[in-house]
């Protein structure tokens, strides 16, 4: 038969195991409900702007909770979006206008970026445009020049969806999975 202090110590053992499982399984509800959030997210800035998933997927990152913390962090970066990577860039025959996936732009043309003329530098004369690929670009004045590249602003969208959709995931969803998670864990 064990004595008192055996049983102290194997109980302390076991409650050791069981924390070690809440807290791998709290970590992994914590991501889960992260990846939930990003995807909801993205859908929810590309309805808004009728823009394709693929797109705004590359502007909303996570940063997992790992054993040393227990926080998933979700990063928006509301780049604008230009409009080369819309979609197919097509010109209209018939208005001269420039359609892009589903947004069309009336003012604008499809042309190759490395054309015309960057930064003016005194004593050097003008640089290389950044540009090196075909872009959708709109004059800013009536002149030839200055040029500017077509984007869609989703700034705005990405920061006013954002809070939303992860306190609502972490308010309705987060304690389902957490609690599904750690009983089964505990009775594997």
């Amino acid at each position: 038969m064990a004595t008192i202090d055996q049983q102290i110590k194997a109980l302390n053992r076991s409650l050791a195991k069981k924390d070690k499982v809440v807290k791998g399984a709290v970590r992994w509800s914590l991501n889960r409900a992260a990846t939930m959030a990003k995807t909801r997210i993205i859908r929810g800035v590309a309805r808004q702007h009728k823009l394709q998933n693929k797109v705004v997927k590359k502007r909303v990152y996570i940063g997992k909770a790992a054993a040393d913390k227990m926080v998933a962090k979700i990063t928006g970066y509301g780049q604008p979006v230009p409009a080369i990577s819309l979609g197919n860039v097509r010109v209209m025959k018939k208005t001269g206008q420039v359609r892009a996936g589903k947004h069309s732009f009336p003012s604008a043309f499809y042309a190759s970026g490395e054309k015309g003329y960057g930064k003016y530098i005194k004593g050097q004369g003008y640089q290389q445009t950044k540009l090196k690929k075909y872009q959708v670009l709109q004059r800013t004045t009536d002149k030839r020049y200055p040029l500017e590249v077509v984007k869609i602003e989703i700034n705005d969208t990405v920061q006013s969806i954002t809070p939303r959709v992860c306190q609502r995931i972490m308010q309705n969803e987060y304690p389902r999975i957490a609690n599904r998670e750690i009983s089964r864990r505990l009775n594997q």
